[in-house]
């Protein structure tokens, strides 16, 4: 029986070294999200558009405003698609 008695006092003390590692674990990545959330909101905003800014695409290949359709099941359904959406301008 003191060798039960041993391991029981033994699981006993690695259980609570294991609990106040979860804890320690859990309130140093809570401090760390709230630190990045008050460093998110508090963060100097300076880099803003000036009125005369412009914004320059550089697009390769061909441009086209919605896909042709390849037969008459697609062309449907691409009907379909554009009536409940309705973008037909």
């Amino acid at each position: 029986m003191e060798i039960l008695s041993g391991a029981k006092t033994f699981l006993h003390i690695v259980w609570k070294a294991l609990t106040i590692v979860r804890n320690a674990t859990a309130n140093i990545f809570f401090i760390v999200i709230v630190v990045v959330l008050l460093m998110a909101i508090f963060a100097d905003r300076e880099e803003t558009l000036q009125s005369n800014s412009v914004l320059v695409l550089n697009p390769a290949g061909k441009l086209v405003e919605e896909t042709a359709p390849q037969g008459k099941i697609k062309a449907n359904i691409a009907d379909i698609y554009l009536s409940v959406l309705d973008l037909s301008y």
